[in-house]
């Protein structure tokens, strides 16, 4: 690899570092907040941040979520890129939620 690829690759990795934390974040309040909407009020307990990543990563796997993610046509788009589009789609579904929420609560 020259020097040239390393410092190209060296802000991607960066990146990925950064957004991936915080990729995982996201994903798990919003599992968090739409548990406690619409999973509580059913008599089950709330979840915590922990508790919600972990169950949107065993989801994930057993899923297939996971590996989807990695299809050729993504893979054409900067890492940093899918994070970012990862990320808002799932703050989308919270406001989705929030809206269906609002309608089941009157």
């Amino acid at each position: 690899m020259s020097n040239r690829d390393e410092k190209d690759l060296l802000p991607g990795i960066v990146a990925g570092l950064l957004l991936v934390p915080i990729s995982f974040a996201v994903t798990g309040w919003v599992l968090s907040v739409l548990w406690g909407w619409f999973v509580v009020p059913l008599g089950l307990k709330q979840i915590g941040l922990a508790h919600a990543i972990g169950l949107s990563t065993v989801v994930g796997l057993m899923t297939g979520v996971l590996e989807q993610q990695n299809s050729a046509e993504l893979e054409k788009r900067p890492f940093w890129s899918r994070l970012l589009v990862s990320t808002f789609i799932r703050l989308l579904v919270l406001g989705m939620g929030w809206v269906i929420h609002k309608i089941m609560v009157g």
